[in-house]
């Protein structure tokens, strides 16, 4: 299996970055801003499983994967295992992972 180098990393870092930035601003202004942080815990689940469904188009386990997430092999497919991959996109099932979308 082939794979391009992607430097992950870096990326993620930045994201932490900008989140603390982001709750320190909602912290310093109004409060109405704080929904639009609270929505950013949908927008991360998303990732992840976007993330996981790339993972097993690659090949991988579900123990890989539940290594990766600190969870059991069982557990991450129980919460991520319907997320299939459709062409180029990604299908997620929200209702079965749980990430049902608050907004």
């Amino acid at each position: 299996m082939s794979r391009d180098t992607v430097e992950t990393a870096p990326y993620i870092a930045f994201a932490k970055r900008i989140l603390r930035a982001a709750g320190k601003r909602v912290g310093d202004g109004d409060d109405f801003d704080l929904g639009e942080l609270i929505a950013l815990r949908t927008d991360l689940e998303d990732a992840i499983a976007a993330a996981v469904a790339g993972i097993r188009a690659q090949g991988q386990s579900w123990a890989y994967i539940g290594s990766g997430l600190g969870i059991s092999r069982q557990s991450a497919h129980e919460r991520y295992g319907s997320i299939s991959n459709e062409g180029n996109g990604t299908s997620l099932d929200h209702k079965s992972t749980g990430l049902e979308r608050e907004r």
